[in-house]
């Protein structure tokens, strides 16, 4: 209950500090500064270097977060918060070549009491990192390649990792499809109560489509694969594996000036009962401005930081 409370607490204060920094906005003709905008053939990218900060691909965001993986062991789900903070460096302007690094911390309390009065815990913490290189192509192709680190404290400490990599074409000014790709290499023995368990991430396919809209809002909506998981429940003993299962899911982005959007993502592995339901939402900050048309910026990152939408976690 604390966590959660004092979750939302910092997403009011985030909304409440910032507003009033950059009330004034600017509208969607106004994203980029005339001598900054870049157009090759069919894409647009944020290009001119002696306009840019350091902080232009910088992103920042706090909002809610709520989860429920085969990691839950069947008895649980998680609600809480999460901030996190994604940075995209050019390196090779020309090139459309850049580096990615951001870190994301979700607490969230138990949302069942069944693990609390079984096994004990209450809460989970996640600390997230996710390191990367990405290229955004002049000829409208993006690909990116990024390591994702995952520390987790819930009933037990573990530690995780994975590969995400992004193919990616963009038609025209408004539209972009591509693939996402989650690849596990590190799991990790733990502890449920008297019960040994191994966690490990989930292998994904994505087939994507991104569109933005006249109004300037951005959405994303996904439908792929995902490898088999286990069904295994504390309370009911274990079931056999599923076979591959369909994965779906959206994220959006809706700007509301030129530096502040609200910003959510989820992500659900079928079936519902043993799959995953992971969602978060929230509002992100960009304090170099460009709020409106932020995917198609050559500083900004090309995949979003780790979360549970993007880091499914399955338990055996």
């Amino acid at each position: 209950m604390f966590s959660t409370i004092l979750s939302n607490l910092l997403t009011s204060l985030l909304f409440v500090a910032l507003v009033p920094m950059v009330s004034a906005g600017q509208d969607l003709a106004d994203a980029w500064p005339d001598d900054c905008l870049f157009v090759a053939g069919n894409c647009e990218v944020y290009q001119s270097s002696h306009c840019s900060s350091w902080y232009d691909g910088l992103e920042i965001f706090a909002g809610l977060d709520g989860s429920k993986q085969p990691q839950d062991f069947g008895v649980n789900a998680q609600f809480g918060g999460r901030i996190h903070a994604n940075w995209g460096i050019p390196v090779w302007e020309d090139s459309g070549v850049g580096f990615q690094i951001g870190t994301a911390v979700s607490q969230t309390d138990h949302a069942v009491s069944v693990t609390e009065a079984l096994e004990g815990s209450s809460s989970r913490t996640q600390s997230f990192i996710t390191a990367g290189i990405f290229q955004r192509s002049p000829s409208g192709w993006n690909m990116g390649v990024v390591y994702d680190h995952l520390y987790q404290d819930d009933y037990d400490v573990v530690t995780l990792g994975q590969v995400r990599g992004i193919l990616s074409y963009e038609l025209g000014t408004n539209d972009e499809l591509g693939f996402v790709g989650m690849l596990p290499v590190m799991g990790s023995d733990a502890t449920w109560g008297m019960t040994s368990v191994n966690l490990r991430p989930l292998g994904q396919g994505r087939l994507f489509w991104r569109h933005w809209w006249e109004s300037g809002v951005q959405t994303t909506f996904w439908l792929g694969g995902s490898e088999p998981h286990h069904q295994n429940n504390a309370a009911l003993g274990s079931s056999p594996a599923t076979g591959e299962v369909f994965v779906y899911g959206a994220d959006f982005q809706a700007p509301l000036n030129n530096y502040l959007a609200l910003y959510g993502e989820a992500n659900f592995i079928t079936p519902a009962d043993t799959g995953t339901v992971d969602a978060y939402l929230g509002i992100a900050f960009y304090p170099g401005g460009g709020a409106y048309r932020w995917q198609r910026r050559q500083a900004t990152a090309l995949l979003p930081v780790a979360g549970n939408p993007s880091f499914s976690v399955d338990l055996r």
